[in-house]
């Protein structure tokens, strides 16, 4: 609900959160005005940058110029998480919408995460499974060397491609990567969940092999 969100919010800016992230509510459909009464409550119940995730393949809000054009009214909306698949288009408009001021983040699992920061993305927003691996990716491009960038994110973003069939398939088999790693301690996703199979099982090994088989900090 808004007023939990609002709660949330203020309570995240009071512990010393540096940013808010605001995943738009789908359920039940909810109108195009009630997404955006939804967004404003929260970008006007703090101070600190928020990020709003643009996830049209979630349905709800499919425009993401709508999303770009609160910045006009609330100087706190920071950046915007580009999901659409492909994202540059996202990646233009709210550039040239907010002149600017609103930077973009690559979502989606960083499968356009080298072609989106061509297109003017500042960064990418991934899960939390691999992030080390994400990481290692960054620090390549941080160094400008865009030949290795390519080349690290070549290791992982196809098992990344594989998993993000559906929002759920990419819940599970990240919750499964870790758990196996000892970061949580079940696997278990609430029902209806989905399941795979095991050429994707196989693919779960491969990435936990390749985790287990390396050090990552350069």
């Amino acid at each position: 609900s808004l007023e939990l969100a609002k709660i949330k919010a203020r309570r995240f800016e009071e512990i010393g959160a540096d940013f808010i992230n605001i995943l738009p509510p789908t359920f039940l459909s909810p109108t195009r005005e009630q997404i955006l009464e939804h967004i404003r409550g929260i970008l006007e119940s703090v101070s600190i940058p928020v990020i709003i995730q643009h996830l049209p393949q979630a349905g709800g809000m499919e425009d993401v110029a709508v999303l770009a054009e609160l910045c006009h009214q609330f100087p706190n909306l920071s950046m915007i998480k580009c999901e659409a698949n492909p994202p540059f288009e996202s990646i233009a408009r709210v550039k040239e919408i907010s002149k600017g001021s609103v930077g973009t983040l690559i979502g989606w699992g960083g499968i356009a995460w080298g072609e989106g920061t061509a297109a003017g993305a500042v960064g990418v927003q991934p899960g939390s499974a691999v992030v080390d691996l994400y990481k290692w990716a960054q620090r390549a491009l941080d160094r400008g060397d865009v030949a290795e960038f390519d080349k690290r994110l070549a290791t992982f973003i196809p098992w990344i491609t594989l998993w993000i069939a559906n929002v759920e398939l990419l819940v599970a088999i990240e919750k499964e990567i870790l758990f196996r790693r000892g970061v949580i301690a079940t696997s278990y996703c609430r029902r209806p969940t989905t399941g795979w199979d095991a050429s994707l099982e196989k693919t779960i090994d491969d990435a936990m092999a390749f985790i287990n088989s390396g050090d990552f900090s350069g």
